[in-house]
């Protein structure tokens, strides 16, 4: 990446700026630039140890937030999520057959068809959860007309059969609610960090008011979570899915293992809501941090 690092450092000087003063580099949808092996801005750091590289605001927003979705319950709902809408939207044929179902089901849904989830911008995913949920009465019936259906290529029933049981477990269900729920707090935050005349100053204040919301939320998550526990029994009883906790054994590396003498309610605030709301300040700490950001 000589060839790039070169001609821009003689422009530099050219504009009469010292490079050598130069503290932080950032490169805007240029991912090439960033990579810290022989690329521009490994080169730039090389030197001159002072010009670090720091993200724009609105990706180390979505970093945040990527970072505390790793909890593995989370990351595998949201795959699943992508996984069915990517069934869909891949085929002609299943995408219309699901637009027609949703008008039958759910004629009144802002979503009349299924969209496309976000790969990139974790927080933009909250749209593909607000639409999951709200279709979910007509994506699970066309799931099983599928899998019922001879006429469909075995392959295809296979792949529909195994996302029905995904889909009507109350496991996902009560993940796909909570997440969504939360998500709901930061995407104000998201169109924000992303205008044009954004000052540092006010996207930092922004961050902090973010979390200010969010602390006194974590200290009465058990009142929102019974909302959000009301809205995931409603849901799955739509497909007749009896709320049940995850089974639990004497050691467990995959999934979370928690005691099975907890109240139902109680086993997933500690299992999902808590543990992700936990994450996400931590990491609004981490990355938006003075340290992090001087």
């Amino acid at each position: 990446m000589e060839f790039l690092y070169q001609p821009r450092s003689k422009k530099l000087y050219k504009l009469g700026l010292e490079i050598s003063y130069c503290r932080r580099q950032g490169y805007n949808r240029a991912v090439n630039m960033a990579r810290r092996l022989f690329v521009v801005a490994a080169l730039l750091l090389k030197d001159f140890p002072k010009a670090s590289y720091m993200y724009c605001f609105p990706h180390q927003f979505n970093l945040c937030v990527a970072k505390a979705s790793a909890i593995l319950s989370i990351r595998d709902m949201m795959d699943h999520v992508q996984i069915v809408f990517d069934f869909f939207n891949n085929s002609p044929k299943r995408l219309n057959d699901i637009s027609t179902k949703i008008s039958e089901l759910r004629s009144t849904s802002s979503f009349q068809k299924t969209i496309n989830v976000c790969r990139t911008r974790w927080i933009k995913r909250n749209n593909s959860l607000e639409a999951f949920i709200e279709l979910y009465p007509a994506i699970v019936a066309f799931l099983i007309c599928i899998k019922d259906d001879v006429t469909w290529n075995y392959k295809f029933r296979g792949y529909a059969s195994e996302y029905v049981i995904i889909s009507c477990s109350f496991k996902f269900i009560i993940t796909l609610i909570i997440v969504r729920k939360l998500l709901d707090y930061i995407r104000p935050l998201t169109k924000t960090l992303q205008k044009f005349d954004q000052e540092f100053s006010k996207a930092c204040k922004n961050v902090e008011n973010l979390k200010n919301t969010l602390i006194p939320l974590q200290s009465s998550i058990d009142i929102s979570h019974t909302d959000w526990y009301k809205e995931a029994v409603s849901i799955a009883a739509t497909t007749s899915t009896m709320p049940s906790k995850p089974r639990a054994c004497d050691q467990q590396t995959q999934r979370d293992n928690h005691e099975v003498d907890y109240i139902m309610n109680i086993c997933f605030i500690i299992t999902y809501s808590i543990p992700f709301l936990d994450h996400i300040l931590i990491q609004l700490d981490s990355l938006f941090s003075l340290e992090n950001l001087l």
